[in-house]
């Protein structure tokens, strides 16, 4: 059986061959450039375009493709279609509101931070 978690030694992860030299703890490194990692970005911005994934259609742009889907000769591919645009903008809503709770939060964080700051 294959264990579900992998585990990858922080040497691997960073780029070197297994069996290299281990990897260094940030601490470890100068502020002088020359001894912080390489980052290309080119794949950074491809690693950030793929973490965020396709941009979500609108709600509008959902309802006209629901609508488009709609089969009334064949009720089954219909129930299929409205279950995948229905999961579609129930993931929209929870990202938007999800953004809007930690926002929340965090405002709501610094603002005790701050009045527990003032008032010491």
């Amino acid at each position: 059986m294959v264990d579900p978690v992998t585990q990858i030694p922080a040497s691997v992860a960073l780029g070197n061959a297994p069996g290299a030299q281990g990897a260094q703890p940030l601490s470890s490194w100068s502020a002088n450039a020359q001894s912080l990692p390489h980052i290309d970005v080119q794949q950074a911005q491809l690693f950030a375009r793929e973490m965020l994934g396709p941009a979500p259609r609108s709600f509008d742009e959902m309802r006209h493709s629901l609508l488009s889907q709609v089969n009334h000769a064949d009720p089954i591919q219909t129930m299929y279609a409205m279950t995948d645009v229905t999961l579609e903008a129930h993931g929209v809503a929870l990202k938007y509101s999800l953004a809007t709770g930690l926002t929340s939060a965090v405002v709501g964080l610094f603002g005790t931070m701050l009045k527990s700051a003032t008032a010491q």
